[in-house]
């Protein structure tokens, strides 16, 4: 018998004709046409885009505006009231954000009970947050009057934080669209207050409380979404045994989560602590536009977190492909914002914030290396949450956050901003790099994380 001979390998030539003839194009029709996984996450994920990118311009062009017109000092003394706040509000997200999705996404008939939970603890922790915030201002007697109603103004922010379970079970059942649509209303309420307070000639106390409005719009909008939806308040209940589960998972990835923020926010407050507010201003217009640059990869945290919990419950191989896939796409994603920004950021900032931003157009360059690191970050803690590690989370966070403070100690007196910008690069490369080797599962997903970083054009077999 004959043994039928094999088809030749294609040449790269063929392999070109064989694209432009349409085959890969018409392969991904087909699976678009059979893969709801591929339809709901491309259609929430353009949903969540567009809405990112909405405050992407609005971000640039009324921060950079509102940067101008407060001046370096202002505009430092209210960046570093808002890394105060975001600091305080990670204690009262209690850790739960990546646990509520995981338990939504797997347990759907106990979503009642799982969004009253949550909501009671964060409403009661989210009022001690802010009573914290005013008994700090009325400890400082001494203080600057205009400078201590920051904190308690935006610290109002705090108190409309319970409702944030609405947004994660619209994260898991795919409508990203009516989450983005709310959040486009809140943005436009916030930044129209803006434009309202510059035009009028407001003192920097309108600002804070601009920031407030947006989270409190937002909520509103998600309470009588969920009072409308998913059978109202009424399958709602309250429980002492899962808010106890809850919390037993939840406090180390709060306390993580802690170390996180200061890696991320910490710096304005230790810059504000050693250096004068025009030099926090000058860092704050930087990491404002980096800021800008860094949606990305939380649209893709977004749309992908649920698909890969599915995929680990479901699939073995499915979850490394998908994990891989992540990986690959936040590489790309940070890599494609890094460069840009590191090339042209410096020329935008003059242009946007004015001359008087010099010293942070020189900063910028420099902290573009931070988009390629928070890219990898996420996709990094979407395999820990996943897997359920918040021990390890809470162990390289910590390790982390001590390097950073201990760090910014020796050069920020030194240095200033630069040095708060050598401190990140350093404690991100570490915690996201550095401390695999300490689990076996990690170490198993830094070899994907790697494989994705050296080789991004290769998909996992």
């Amino acid at each position: 018998m004959a043994t039928p001979e094999l088809p030749e390998p294609l040449e790269p030539v063929s392999r070109v004709r064989q694209l432009l003839a349409g085959s890969r194009i018409l392969t991904l029709k087909e699976r678009w046409k059979t893969g709801p996984t591929i339809r709901r996450m491309f259609k929430g994920g353009a949903w969540l885009t567009g809405e990112q990118g909405i405050r992407m311009l609005l971000g640039v062009f009324l921060g950079a505006w509102a940067a101008r017109y407060l001046g370096p000092a202002d505009f430092g003394a209210l960046s570093g009231t808002l890394a105060v706040i975001s600091v305080v509000g990670v204690g009262v997200s209690l850790g739960l954000n990546s646990i509520l999705v995981r338990e939504l996404a797997t347990s759907p008939e106990s979503a009642g009970e799982i969004l009253a939970t949550a909501f009671w603890m964060r409403l009661v922790v989210s009022g001690c947050s802010w009573l914290v915030c005013v008994a700090v201002v009325l400890s400082r007697s001494g203080a600057d009057t205009v400078y201590s109603a920051l904190l308690p103004l935006a610290g109002l922010a705090l108190l409309f934080q319970s409702m944030d379970g609405v947004e994660r079970q619209l994260q898991v059942q795919g409508q990203l669209n009516r989450l983005a649509k709310m959040r486009m209303v809140a943005m436009l309420c916030s930044n129209g207050l803006r434009v309202a307070l510059i035009l009028s000639h407001a003192s920097v106390i309108g600002f804070a409380l601009a920031w407030a409005v947006e989270v409190a719009v937002s909520a509103i909008g998600m309470a009588v979404f969920a009072g409308k939806n998913w059978g109202g308040y009424r399958q709602w209940s309250f429980s002492k045994s899962r808010a106890a589960a809850m919390l037993r998972e939840g406090v180390p990835l709060m306390v993580a989560s802690f170390a996180i923020q200061i890696h991320g926010s910490f710096d304005q407050i230790m810059i504000a602590a050693f250096c004068a507010n025009d030099q926090l201003g000058q860092y704050a217009a930087a990491f404002r536009l980096i800021s800008v640059f860094s949606f990305l990869p939380m649209v893709i945290q977004a749309v992908a977190s649920p698909e890969i919990a599915r995929a680990k419950r479901d699939d073995a191989l499915l979850y490394r492909r998908r994990l891989h896939g992540l990986h690959r796409l936040t590489f790309l994603a940070g890599l494609g914002t890094a460069l840009p920004v590191a090339l042209f950021g410096p020329f935008a900032i003059i242009l946007l914030f004015g001359g008087q931003y010099r010293e942070a157009a020189m900063l910028l360059p420099f902290m573009a290396v931070r988009l390629f690191l928070t890219n990898m970050g996420v996709s990094r803690a979407v395999f820990m949450n996943t897997e359920g590690m918040p021990r390890f989370i809470l162990i390289t966070a910590v390790v982390g956050a001590v390097l950073n403070v201990g760090l910014n100690f020796i050069f920020i007196p030194v240095w200033g901003p630069l040095g708060a910008v050598l401190t990140s690069t350093i404690t991100f490369s570490v915690t996201i790099f550095g401390l695999e080797w300490m689990d076996p599962r990690a170490r198993d997903n830094l070899s994907l994380m790697l494989s994705a970083v050296l080789r991004p054009w290769r998909a996992y077999r």
